[in-house]
């Protein structure tokens, strides 16, 4: 049932995150295994091994150091041994570590997906949130795709990621934590939480920002965004005949700025917020660690160490590095706290958006709210039907259908009867009066036998195979061949069995609305039932085939119908009239005689099924660049960021060598404050303690300023690569060639957003992952080679050089597994936008069920892939965490090792060793930093393979953009000006695919025309040519100087926008203009349409598909017509769905205008408004016709 949309309240942030945590823990106690257990289980287990790894070091690396410093060789190698096999289980260890946890982020992303798809495709709730968010209240979900594709995934990632630190803080801050108080004291145990505990709250008061929010608000936008391309995607071939490209141009652009210009703000603001963390949680928290454990050193010992051997200064500095390891490990464990409930800040703003639809499903019915009786007819006794806003349609309705018997449901668009039938299905609550409905039974191949079957105004086709359209909504139902060519056969689509057969389609593409009704009219034949609901579902098929349904097909299969209709022509076919929207909500109930069907004549033939014919063109050549390349990435930089490029590196450059300077001095500041320890100098210590703080500053500062020029120039690159494609996706149709005649790109929407935001943000980060290391690299090597001469820096050198070579042979192929992701997250994404786009069609079909089978096999085959790409990923991470992370290590101690033997021991106890120590401190940290660029540096490779695999999808779509328009020119180069007349000279009509369907066609349109002809003989093709959206392979459009054509297509584009809006299309006017409202006041009237003014206002942005029916829709599409008063429009079935009469009248105010209409028609009517024909022959495509048809009079006469 569709809720009173009455506002909820919102669920607050911190609230989502433990709701959807609670949904995502297993049962511990249980041994709970599914959805995510056995990770949690691993990762417990990894980090209690993990723990013990880092004790085992730490007392390796005290033996190191102490038998480095003593020069005592074999034990030194016997260290170094002991510290290789742990450096082999720690690699092994860390690399599974992060299998387990990303694992855990996949398996908490599929059952977090799964929970809401379960609640979703409920009892049709996916239609009610549909309904809430076409009445535009602030509260209603107007994005569940986005929310669940998107805000899902990174809601379980980071999710996962929390609770896997979350253990580790746990268990490795209760062992150090112990181990500490054990060796050192309570203070060194508790110290660590003391100061982040403190950190937390000052920076809270200091920067009380709620990011969560920004989260949000942020993602919202970008949402509306993606929803905005993914309507002009459905409706491109609406928005091409209507000249909305301007429109659509502004809508996206405005859009898009609205999200850029959010993510540039927050940005700004979490300025502030990010150097408070980084102050006191990184640069604040080094000086820190280093003060505390020399303090007590200094001033807390009574005597002063006894440094008068090698031994006793080696001892000293073992037992330094000792503790400094323990405390080191705590204060990660207590920052892997702290870091925690910071990440959950960051969490509850994708939480909050999933927890809002998860509140949503919660909050409906748990049954489907369906008090229809089940029986063995049809009947409403004394029911009312209301609109879910309290609007009645109809009160006291009673009626009863019995099998065999028929009924025609009639009244003025808006009456109420679609509504009635959306309570027949369970769609609406009604709160009075009995339904009762038959119900269902499965026969043995499969489909619903019996029962009540719709079709809706609206068809709906799902992407697939011939048999699934015909089954749908019954997945895997058993149809043979001899049974699909008797129903095709009954419905004059046999030619889609021979041309289509078992290939997967998307048959909306492929079909034209006479073929999608017949096609649904055979999946009605399918399914056998005992009732069928027929919602205007003939408009669009020919009077013959129409005469056949009736007569015949369900006559014979002994269906009882009522059919939703304006055209009094079909009483001839029912035995009852219901008639609704009189006033006062009141109804009559007839019943009708029916003539002898065999008296009645119809116009056309039946003709036999065939293939349409033509003769296949040569496909022109669309051949474009599958592997990305550095120019093509080239390319797209200079679109992204045509200006100040150099100044922009210059800029970046400088602030990371700035950084980079001040890391290298805030490194050499901790040696020198822990030599300080040998000297016993308290007076330079607290120096240097100060001078620590000022690096601190000076270095979160710069940090901030580099992290900013990243953020900058990611949105920049974003803003002019977007500004530059939608230019020329909107330029002269190409989002339709894209989709209709390229179709090269399956997934434009996809690559123009979500992959060129995604690409921005990896080209960006080339600064931390390639600029930094260099610059650091440099400045590290310059200071090394002054201690240890340049032979150590050469053996850099040859490591990054051989590793990269080692990388590089063990790297899997990571462009393409990026490539295959995205496109496997955009066919997921499409699944859910068509679900939210046909949301009342898939509910009158009861296809929920079916809609989540497809979704959930597209869900599975991205996760299939995400566990591979996770299976692939270790197994290269394991070569390359031996020689980025674990060699390195090795490595270090040799070079400590060969630097302490040219040190004589007499240096040494001169000064205590403070020498010493303070040049071991700086290799030691000087050779991590090193070796931590150099993976980077390896690393980067894994990361331009990813890009590239981003490069290659945007690229891809900017190489189509630059050559759709040579490939399909625009019709504006056959046009010849100067004629009086629409016309065409020696045009033929063909299809993108080759087909031609009318040849040689030379006429003049000098009067008002109908174009007549079967379903799929060519008629919308004659409306594409003449309106410019397929390219004329021959002849030539003739339009008359200076007039005015306007398209008017079968498929009514409601735009994102108000209800003035919608008139005016793809004009906008300014609503505060009272002569303007005034005139689109009198357009509702003609159409009547005006009360729909009171309702809604003119500023109101509402999702309108949902709200107007398809006949409401089609006269809100005259209405458009009769604004902009062109002198010719081309009509396509765009009237099928009003009665006979408000048709007439809306002809008559055409032709009062005095515009030429064009027609494109099933049926030859209104010939007082067409005195011509264009009949398409439907044996050979040069048998064309032009008939003229005498008016009235002259008949008379």
């Amino acid at each position: 049932m569709v809720s009173d949309g009455k506002p909820r309240r919102k669920r607050r942030e911190g609230s989502s995150v433990n709701m959807i945590w609670k949904l995502l823990c297993p049962n511990l106690s249980k041994l709970e295994m599914a959805g995510g257990g056995w990770q949690l289980y691993g990762i417990l287990v990894l980090s209690l091994l993990r723990i013990w790894l880092m004790s085992a070091t730490s007392r390796v690396v005290q033996k190191l150091d102490v038998n480095a410093m003593t020069r005592n060789q074999a034990e030194f190698w016997s260290g170094w041994r002991e510290q290789l096999q742990l450096a082999v289980v720690s690699c092994i260890h860390r690399q599974t570590y992060k299998y387990v946890e990303n694992s855990l982020a996949v398996a908490w992303r599929k059952k977090l997906t799964n929970i809401v798809h379960k609640k979703y495709f409920k009892n049709k709730n996916y239609y009610i949130l549909a309904q809430q968010a076409a009445q535009g209240t602030d509260t209603s979900i107007g994005d569940p795709d986005e929310r669940i594709c998107e805000d899902a995934k990174d809601v379980a990632t980071q999710l996962a990621h929390v609770f896997c630190e979350g253990i580790y803080a746990s268990t490795a801050g209760t062992f150090f934590a112990l181990q500490l108080g054990k060796l050192y004291g309570v203070q060194y145990a508790l110290a660590p939480y003391l100061y982040l505990w403190s950190m937390f709250v000052i920076t809270k008061k200091l920067a009380p920002l709620p990011i969560g929010k920004w989260v949000s608000e942020t993602r919202t936008r970008f949402a509306s965004y993606k929803t905005a391309h993914q309507m002009l995607v459905t409706n491109s071939e609406a928005v091409a005949a209507l000249e909305g490209r301007d429109f659509e141009e502004n809508t996206l652009q405005t859009r898009f700025k609205q999200a850029i210009s959010k993510a540039r703000e927050f940005h700004r603001v979490v300025l502030w917020y990010n150097f408070n963390e980084s102050l006191a949680f990184t640069w604040f928290l080094r000086s820190f660690m280093t003060t505390f454990i020399i303090t007590p050193h200094l001033f807390w010992q009574e005597a002063k160490p006894d440094l008068s051997s090698i031994a006793n200064i080696a001892k000293l500095k073992g037992d330094i590095g000792h503790q400094f390891v323990l405390f080191v490990q705590s204060m990660i464990a207590a920052g892997t706290t702290a870091k925690m409930l910071k990440q959950l800040d960051r969490i509850s703003g994708s939480a909050s958006r999933v927890g809002d639809v998860l509140s949503a499903l919660n909050a409906m019915p748990e049954s489907d709210g369906d008090t229809v009786i089940s029986g063995d007819l049809i009947s409403f006794e004394h029911v009312d039907i209301v609109t879910p806003q309290g609007r009645t349609l109809v009160k006291d309705l009673s009626f009863s259908l019995k099998q065999g018997s028929s009924l025609l449901l009639t009244g003025h668009n808006g009456a109420g009867k679609s509504s009635i039938f959306r309570c027949l299905g369970g769609l609406w609550e009604h709160t009075t009066g009995t339904i009762t409905k038959p119900g269902t039974a499965a026969s043995a191949d499969g489909h619903q036998k019996g029962g009540v079957y719709y079709l809706p105004q609206k068809p709906y086709n799902v992407r697939g195979t011939l048999t699934e359209q015909m089954a749908y909504p019954i997945k895997g139902a058993k149809l043979s061949d001899e049974k699909m060519r008797e129903v095709l056969e009954k419905v004059d689509l046999l030619y889609l069995l021979d041309t289509y057969s078992d290939r997967t389609v998307n048959w909306d593409e492929i079909l034209s609305l006479g073929e999608m009704q017949r096609l649904a009219i055979a999946r009605l034949l399918f399914h056998e039932p005992s009732f069928a609901i027929l919602d205007e579902c003939t408009s669009a098929v020919s009077g013959e085939m129409e005469r056949r349904l009736y007569e015949h097909v369900l006559k014979d299969a002994k269906t009882a119908y009522i059919t939703i209709s304006h055209r009094p022509v079909l009483k001839a076919y029912h035995d009852q009239l219901l008639t609704i929207g009189l006033p006062d909500a009141a109804y009559t109930l007839d019943v009708l005689n029916k003539p002898d069907f065999h008296h009645q004549t119809a116009r056309g033939q039946v003709t036999k099924s065939s293939s349409p014919k033509g003769h296949t063109l040569k496909k022109l050549d669309s051949k474009h660049a599958k592997n990305a390349s550095f120019a093509a990435f080239r390319k797209l930089i200079d679109i992204g960021l045509p200006h100040k490029k150099a100044a922009r590196l210059a800029m970046a450059v400088t602030a990371v060598a700035i950084q980079v300077g001040l890391k290298v001095q805030t490194t050499k500041n901790l040696g020198e404050m822990m030599s300080t320890i040998f000297k016993q100098d308290k007076g330079e210590f607290l120096q240097l303690v100060f001078k620590s703080l000022g690096y601190a500053v000076a270095g979160g500062v710069m940090e901030q300023c580099v992290t900013y020029m990243e953020h900058d120039i990611a949105e920049s690159m974003m803003e002019g690569l977007t500004t530059s494609f939608l230019k020329r996706y909107m330029k002269n149709n190409a989002f339709y060639k894209i989709g209709h005649l390229d179709k090269t790109i399956p997934d434009p929407q996809q690559r123009i957003t979500s992959d060129l935001r995604a690409l921005t943000n990896a080209t960006a980060a080339l600064i931390p992952q390639l600029l930094r290391p260099i610059v650091e690299l440099c400045w590290f090597s310059y200071h090394i080679r002054e201690m240890v001469g340049g032979k150590a820096v050469g053996f850099f050198g040859l490591y990054l050089a051989g590793g990269s070579v080692v990388i590089r042979m063990a790297m899997p192929e990571f462009r393409k597994i990026t490539s295959e992701e995205s496109s496997l997250e955009g066919l997921f994404k499409a699944g859910h936008a068509r679900v939210k786009h046909h949301s009342e069609s898939i509910a009158f079909y009861g296809g929920g069920v079916r809609e989540l089978g497809i979704i959930h096999e597209r869900f599975s085959d991205l996760m299939k892939h995400a566990q591979l790409r996770l299976w692939q990923t270790w197994k290269f991470n394991l070569v390359n965490g031996a020689i980025v992370r674990e060699a390195p290590f090795l490595v270090q101690w040799i070079l400590r090792n060969e630097f302490s033997k040219n040190v004589k021991d007499a240096e040494v106890i001169s000064d205590g060793g403070e020498k010493l120590g303070r040049a071991q401190a700086f290799i030691f940290d000087a050779t991590n930093q090193m070796f931590e660029c150099m993976g980077q540096l390896l690393n980067f490779a894994e990361h331009l393979e990813n890009l590239y695999g981003l490069v290659g999808r945007v690229s891809e779509m900017d190489k189509v953009l630059d050559s759709v328009h040579t490939q399909f020119p625009t019709l504006k180069k056959s046009v010849v000006k100067g004629s009086q007349y629409l016309g065409l000279r020696g045009a033929d009509i063909v299809t993108p695919a080759g087909v031609t369907l009318a040849r040689n066609m030379t006429l003049d349109i000098d009067a008002s025309t109908m174009v007549t002809g079967r379903n799929g003989i060519g008629k919308t093709s004659l409306f594409r040519v003449m309106g410019g959206l397929w390219p004329l392979t021959k002849g030539e459009v003739i339009l008359p100087e200076g007039k005015k054509i306007f398209l008017v297509p079968q498929q009514v584009f409601m735009v994102l926008g108000s209800l003035a809006d919608q008139i005016t299309y793809p004009k906008k006017i300014d609503t505060e203009n009272q002569d303007e409202t005034d005139k689109l006041t009198d357009l509702l009237r003609k159409v009547q349409l005006k009360d729909r003014i009171a309702e809604h206002g003119w500023e109101e942005v509402k999702q309108w598909e949902h709200i107007l029916s398809l006949g409401e829709q089609q006269r809100i599409g005259m209405a458009r017509l009769l604004y902009h008063k062109p002198d010719i429009c081309v009509l396509d079935e765009c009237t099928s769905a009003v009665s006979v009469n408000v048709e007439h009248l809306l002809y008559e105010e055409a032709v009062n205008l005095g515009i030429t209409c064009i027609t494109i028609s099933q049926r030859l009517a209104l010939t007082e408004f067409h005195p011509r024909e264009i009949n398409l022959s439907e044996e050979h495509a040069d048998n064309w016709k032009l008939i003229e048809h005498k008016k009235d009079d002259d008949q008379d006469a």
